[in-house]
């Protein structure tokens, strides 16, 4: 249950730095590939639905562990099963050149 917490807390902390980046913060170079300073439109964009995703992983893995997080089974069973899906589609896409 403990690693289900920390995992959790982890996507959170990626929600929170997305949520920084959206408006416009000069820590570009630690995302989205690191090619600029400030993000341009298109990635504040993109970082501003990359926190929705980034919660709703937090909350299917801290279900997992925690009963009392307020999402029906059947989400939390799919969507562990989406955040799978969207891991394993990281790892190709990281891996291509």
């Amino acid at each position: 249950m403990k690693g289900r917490l920390l995992a959790a807390l982890g996507f959170t902390a990626i929600a929170l730095f997305q949520v920084v980046l959206a408006p416009g913060a000069p820590l570009g170079r630690a995302a989205w590939g690191g090619g600029h300073e400030v993000l341009p439109a298109s990635l504040r964009a993109a970082s501003a639905v990359a926190v929705a995703i980034w919660l709703f992983a937090a909350l299917v893995t801290a279900r997992a562990g925690v009963p009392v997080v307020p999402l029906p089974s059947v989400v939390a069973e799919w969507g562990t099963w989406l955040r799978v899906g969207l891991s394993a589609l990281g790892v190709i896409a990281s891996c291509s050149p």
